[in-house]
């Protein structure tokens, strides 16, 4: 069996900081106040220098091992999905007090936090958490690169459906607003799942009152009408009533845990990094009919 050849970029941060600006300002300028506290960058004017302030260069080190990890363990997975999008890789650094420390993507570029990467490195133990992790972080950029493929998984095997006519009406939702947690991973949230003839679903994870940090969000699931698209929302100054573990039909299809399965871009990173990475736990029907996907597109 050839070898893969891979192609992996280590952005400079000056480099970054560049592809901020052309790339990243439409999600900066979106944070509603209480978001844009916890995330220490209130002042709209300066988020885009703040964001660029946190980028970091790669040392040499830390590119050696990066490399040697991919070059490693990522052809075993290509042997058993050849097309699977794992050969070019770009990636970027950046201090862990922005997002929360979380790995995310900007544009193609894969952004990771200087403590996690430092974490890998020290602790072989990690290497599957670690492999999965960039697994979902690259399936990120490929929705970008490809969003018709992945809406094909959402639509057809998924039964998602995706709303433009809400999105208007989420970013204007006062409850909505008030609580946002922008995820640059998954823009647009007009993604509603069918619960019965009446009401569909939007998945949504949210702020609450007692969130210190933005990765403290509760996933909800609020019904929308079939009728005339309308959220259905009892109170304009209350959070939502049902989490999205209250819906049963939908924890059944896409199995548990639910914290990463409210947006079908989350979804879908997290069950292809287990798919891809071996692991085993509940088959789901939602993970059959994606494992049935990558077959057909990656084999």
């Amino acid at each position: 069996l050839s070898r893969p050849s891979f192609s992996i970029q280590y952005m400079s941060a000056r480099l970054m900081s560049q592809k901020l600006t052309q790339t990243h300002q439409q999600y900066l300028f979106h944070f509603k106040p209480r978001e844009a506290h916890l995330r220490k960058c209130m002042d709209k004017n300066q988020r885009l220098e703040y964001y660029q302030s946190k980028l970091l260069d790669f040392t040499s080190s830390e590119k050696e091992w990066l490399t040697d990890f991919i070059e490693t363990l990522v052809p075993p997975i290509l042997a058993q999905y050849p097309r699977a999008p794992l050969t070019h890789w770009n990636f970027a650094k950046f201090n862990c007090e922005l997002e929360s420390g979380m790995p995310h993507t900007i544009d193609r570029y894969v952004m990771l936090p200087d403590r996690v990467l430092s974490y890998w490195m020290k602790n072989k133990s990690t290497n599957k958490m670690a492999l999965q992790t960039l697994i979902h972080e690259l399936i990120h950029v490929q929705q970008r690169l490809h969003p018709q493929a992945y809406h094909i998984l959402y639509r057809h095997y998924w039964n998602f459906h995706y709303l433009p006519e809400i999105e208007q009406e989420i970013a204007t939702h006062p409850v909505l607003t008030k609580y946002q947690r922008l995820n640059p991973d998954g823009l647009r949230l007009g993604w509603v799942y069918p619960l019965n003839d009446q009401y569909w679903i939007l998945p949504i994870a949210l702020l609450t009152p007692q969130s210190q940090t933005i990765r403290d969000v509760k996933i909800y699931g609020i019904p929308v009408s079939v009728k005339d698209y309308t959220i259905l929302l009892e109170s304009s100054d209350q959070l939502p009533k049902f989490l999205l573990s209250n819906y049963k039909e939908y924890a059944l299809f896409f199995g548990e845990p639910l914290q990463a399965m409210y947006h079908p871009n989350e979804i879908s990173a997290e069950l292809i990094s287990f798919i891809l990475t071996s692991q085993t736990f509940n088959k789901s029907q939602g993970l059959s009919r994606l494992q049935y996907w990558c077959n057909r597109y990656w084999k």
